[in-house]
């Protein structure tokens, strides 16, 4: 005689990469043993929200444990739950029936940013993630701190409000630090926050920047200018572990005894942290012309893309495809990049006067040196240096 199957609630909201993953490895042990019917909420949540469901009939739950309808009423139910829990695990209420819980242990992925970043030896790190903090965004911060302690580095943490000074401020931050910079995101969302905020502090992602996120979410990594390297998660195969357990705690009645835990699987490579980039020969003969000319005492002679031209030998109009196709940038862009990051580095210094500083970076008039300085960072170079004394 055929078994009814198993019917299940699988609550696993899309928009986190690792719930995606978790969610294949949950489907995938469902369709391997052939005796679960699952009804899986999050994938379209709007269309979702108002949805009828009879949860009298289900034998079984996979639930995310946050602060929705679905987990409220899921918490409530008698049937066997396993938690997946998005900040810090425990269960606040005692619960009707068998519970299991998975926590991502975060400290592990911390400790393994550090280690890949610390092979690259870089002049500074920082650690990048929200305020108030989440328990897993503290953990991964602790875990990178502790590991580069163990190697004698330390690092600075910079923490988003949700604010909409929080990019200039970053981007601040890392103007002020010594380059390269490592820099670990708390997750690939906010990795592509830090890429804007280099943006802003004309910083190049990776010749002065490395970014490392975590989840490698292929959309937000790939899409990004240059790709991001993010840490890989194991969630798919906990995904499959969390399913063995519920079936288990569905034909025992007993709860699991720990929780089930996930961490990084590997960290998946991209531009972001390459430790060199090695350009098209045009381009980088130009992006040397640049920087040499701007290190130099240029009084205020502007140093213009015919310049660069002339000095190349080739078209403007091939040096230009090249250059962009290369680098994401104009050859003008490159020149206002390479002088505010002169600029910045001179105002830090604290020794020179405006005038002296636009003349000895090229520019026209500090007239145009502060116009341009305030169009990138949204302040002038004198609100800049005061912000950079304090």
């Amino acid at each position: 005689m055929k078994k009814e199957p198993l019917k299940v609630l699988v609550y696993m909201p899309a928009h986190v990469k690792s719930n995606r993953d978790m969610l294949q490895g949950i489907l995938q042990h469902a369709e391997q043993t052939g005796l679960w019917e699952i009804d899986v909420i999050g994938i379209s949540e709007e269309y979702e929200k108002n949805a009828i469901r009879d949860f009298d009939e289900l034998d079984g739950a996979i639930c995310y444990a946050d602060k929705s309808a679905i987990a409220e009423k899921v918490r409530d139910l008698s049937i066997p739950v396993i938690a997946v829990f998005p900040d810090a695990p425990s269960f606040t209420t005692p619960t009707p029936g068998p519970r299991g819980s998975v926590i991502c242990n975060s400290a592990p992925i911390g400790r393994a940013a550090a280690q890949f970043l610390a092979g690259r030896s870089p002049a500074s790190f920082l650690f990048v993630g929200s305020k108030p903090s989440t328990f897993w965004s503290r953990h991964r911060c602790e875990g990178f701190l502790k590991e580069l302690r163990k190697r004698n580095k330390d690092a600075e943490i910079f923490c988003l409000t949700g604010e909409s000074s929080d990019i200039v401020k970053l981007s601040e931050q890392l103007a002020g630090m010594k380059t390269p910079i490592a820099v670990l995101a708390e997750n690939d969302r906010m990795a592509r926050t830090v890429l804007s905020a280099c943006r802003k502090a004309n910083l190049a992602v990776p010749n002065d920047v490395w970014i490392l996120g975590v989840d490698n979410d292929e959309l937000l990594c790939n899409t990004a200018n240059p790709p991001l390297s993010s840490i890989a998660m194991d969630a798919r195969a906990t995904g499959e572990r969390a399913a063995k357990a519920l079936h288990t705690m569905m034909r025992t009645r007993r709860s699991l005894k720990r929780p089930l835990g996930y961490t990084f699987d590997s960290v998946v490579e991209r531009l972001s942290s390459a430790k060199k980039v090695e350009y098209g020969a045009l381009a980088e003969r130009a992006a040397k012309c640049i920087e040499k000319h701007i290190e130099r005492d240029l009084g205020s002679k502007a140093f213009l893309v015919a310049d660069v031209v002339t000095e190349i030998g080739v078209s403007r109009r091939s040096l230009e495809m090249e250059f962009r196709k290369q680098t994401g940038r104009s050859l003008h862009d490159e020149i206002i990049r390479m002088q505010l990051k002169k600029a910045t580095r001179l105002l830090m210094t604290g020794k020179m006067n405006i005038d002296d500083i636009a003349s000895k970076c090229g520019f026209s008039s500090s007239s145009h040196f502060s116009s341009t300085f305030r169009r990138q960072f949204g302040r002038t170079p004198s609100e800049a240096r005061k912000r950079f004394a304090n």
